[in-house]
């Protein structure tokens, strides 16, 4: 399972019976145990050139890109699961499987971009696509489980809903590597505490939400 941030796997962790860290040469890398099902996690950051490089030796009976998405959606909650069955990046279009287990609650295309989603008004452009839900790894996930031969699925969560805007432009924080610039994103909140301060905060509790509502489906289901 291939995430962005190690938080996105925090909900799974809690269900596991046992973890342990892993030799992998990426921000994060566990290997997990979970009803008898082993499991190797590794997160590498934000953004698709970040996800390719989480690629590990030997064969998987499945890979799967996980974590949070926006929804697109207007249908969809916070917490909500977005099961793909396709990604779809610049042009390219991923089949995806899906899982045997609980049910999500919507599956359909997926867009997978290397930009936040930050604005409604973008997220209404790609649901008029007819995408359900835009996140920034799941492309180059896909392309690692095409090109080794794996059964790939897309297995997202809701952190915030087509009906609302970030409360900052994350992209204008990103550097050179694609990773977001936390000491910026910082001080820009400060500029305007009462707007940014409190949003942000809620875009935490969002994700705390989230992340507990991806463990909880995740460990029901079978790849």
């Amino acid at each position: 399972m291939i995430a962005a941030e190690k938080m996105e796997f925090d909900g799974l962790l809690r269900r596991a019976s046992e973890s342990r860290p892993a030799p992998h040469g990426v921000r994060f890398a566990a290997e997990a145990t979970l009803q008898n099902l082993t499991l190797l996690l590794l997160a590498n950051g934000v953004g698709p050139a970040r996800a390719a490089e989480c690629r590990a030796e030997g064969r998987f009976d499945a890979i799967v890109s996980t974590g949070f998405c926006g929804g697109t959606n207007p249908r969809l909650r916070i917490g909500d699961i977005a099961a793909a069955t396709e990604v779809r990046s610049g042009g390219r279009n991923f089949a995806a499987s899906l899982p045997v287990g609980p049910r999500p609650a919507m599956t359909g295309p997926v867009v997978s971009q290397d930009r936040v989603a930050v604005t409604v008004e973008e997220k209404q452009r790609l649901s008029a696509g007819g995408a359900i839900a835009v996140e920034m790894e799941a492309a180059a996930v896909a392309a690692y489980a095409e090109e080794s031969g794996t059964p790939f699925y897309c297995i997202r969560v809701v952190s915030d809903t087509a009906q609302e805007d970030m409360p900052l432009d994350f992209n204008v924080y990103r550097k050179e590597d694609g990773e977001f610039d936390r000491t910026a994103i910082a001080l820009a909140a400060l500029r305007r505490p009462f707007s940014r301060i409190g949003a942000l905060r809620r875009l935490q509790r969002n994700c705390q939400i989230a992340t507990e509502s991806l463990g909880v489906f995740l460990a029901d289901c079978r790849f």
